[in-house]
C-alpha cells in the first residue's frame, strides 16, 4: 500500500525524471508599470440652462478661458429685470414707517396731554375721549410695527425678484477652458438644453488597470510618475515626466485586473484628456502588501516528505 501512495504522489516522465511541484510566483518586486493608462479631465461640464427661454448672449468662444463665476450666459431678460426692479423701489420706501412714526408720536403727546389737564381739573376730558386718545396712540404704534413688517415683506419680494432674474444668467462653475458652443444668440432653448461645454485640465486623472498580483502593493497615496505614450512616434514631450499620487482603488476585480486611477498635476496641461501614458506605481514594500513567499500547495509538500522517505 505504501508503495501504490509513493507512486501518486510522486511523478516521472517517460525517461524517469522526477518532476517536481514549483511553488507559484509570488508578487512582484520594485515600480509596477502600466502602459496604455487613459488620461481622464477631472472638472468638465456641461453648462445648460435651467429655464427657457431666448439666448441674448453668449460670450465666451470656443478656445477662451473663463474664471468661476463670470457670466457666460444671458437669456432675454427684460420683464425679470423690470419686475425686479419694481419690487426693488417697493422694498427700499421708508414712508410708511416714517408716517407711521410721526402719527404715533403726536398721538401719545395728545393723550399725555390730555391726561395732564385733568389732572390740573378734573372733567376737563371726558373718560372716553381719554381712551379714544388712549386708543389712537396704541394705534399709531402697531401702524409702526405694521409698516415695518411691511418692509421686510417687500425686501423678500425684492429678493425673490433678483433670483428669478439670475435664473436668465449663467455663470462659470469653475475656472476653465471652453471646448464646445453649442448654441448662440437669439436661439430658443429648453430647460436642461446645453449651450456649451467646459473643461478643466489643470488636474488630470491618469486611469489604468493593475494585476491581481500586484494590487496588493498598491494604497492610495502611492506616488506615481507618469510620461505621455503617443503610439507610431518618437516626440520629446514623451521624456518629460510627471508625478502624482494614487487617488482611488475600486474594491471590485475584473478578470483578474483592478482599476485605479492616479492624481496628476498638469502644468502646460501637456497631459491632454484622451491620449494615453504609461505610469509607474512605486509601492511603499515596507509596509503591509511588502512580497513574501507564499505556502507551496499541501499536495507538492507531501509528494516532496514522501519522496525525501523513499529508499
Amino acid at each position: 500500500m505504501a508503495a501504490v501512495g509513493l507512486a501518486a504522489a510522486v511523478a516521472f516522465t517517460g525517461s524517469g525524471r522526477r518532476l517536481v511541484a514549483a511553488d507559484p510566483p509570488g508578487p512582484s518586486q520594485g515600480p509596477i508599470i502600466l502602459k496604455n493608462c487613459e488620461i481622464k479631465a477631472v472638472q468638465t461640464a456641461r453648462v445648460a440652462t435651467d429655464r427657457p427661454g431666448v439666448i441674448s448672449v453668449v460670450d465666451p468662444k470656443e478656445g477662451d478661458t473663463v474664471k468661476e463665476g463670470m457670466p457666460i450666459i444671458r437669456l432675454m431678460d427684460e420683464v425679470p429685470r423690470a419686475n425686479w426692479i419694481v419690487a426693488k423701489l417697493v422694498a427700499d420706501d421708508l414712508i410708511e414707517v416714517e408716517f407711521a412714526t410721526e402719527a404715533h408720536r403726536v398721538d401719545e403727546l395728545e393723550y399725555k396731554k390730555s391726561v395732564a389737564a385733568n389732572r390740573q381739573a378734573a372733567g376737563t376730558i371726558s373718560e372716553i375721549e381719554l381712551e379714544r386718545l388712549k386708543l389712537n396712540a396704541v394705534k399709531s404704534g402697531l401702524q409702526i410695527k405694521k409698516a415695518t413688517h411691511d418692509i421686510a415683506v417687500n425686501d423678500m419680494k425684492a429678493k425673490e425678484s433678483k433670483a428669478e432674474l439670475d435664473t436668465f444668467h449663467i455663470l462659470a462653475p469653475f475656472d476653465g477652458f471652453v471646448s464646445k458652443v453649442l448654441k448662440y444668440r437669439g436661439e430658443a432653448v429648453r430647460q436642461g438644453d446645453t449651450i456649451l461645454e467646459m473643461v478643466n485640465t489643470d488636474m488630470v486623472h491618469v486611469e489604468g488597470m493593475v494585476t491581481d498580483r500586484d494590487i496588493w502593493r498598491v494604497k492610495r497615496g502611492s506616488p506615481v510618475t507618469v510620461q505621455l505614450d503617443i503610439k507610431g512616434v518618437e516626440l520629446d514631450i514623451e521624456k518629460q515626466v510627471f508625478r502624482g499620487k494614487i487617488g482611488f482603488v475600486d474594491q471590485v476585480a475584473t478578470m483578474g485586473e483592478t482599476r485605479i486611477w492616479a492624481e496628476v498635476p498638469n502644468p502646460g496641461n501637456l497631459l491632454r484628456p484622451g491620449f494615453n501614458a504609461i505610469m509607474t506605481i512605486l509601492p511603499d514594500d515596507g509596509n503591509a502588501g511588502a512580497a513574501t513567499k507564499r505556502p507551496a500547495p499541501l499536495d507538492s509538500k507531501i509528494a516532496g516528505r514522501r519522496d525525501r522517505q523513499a529508499p
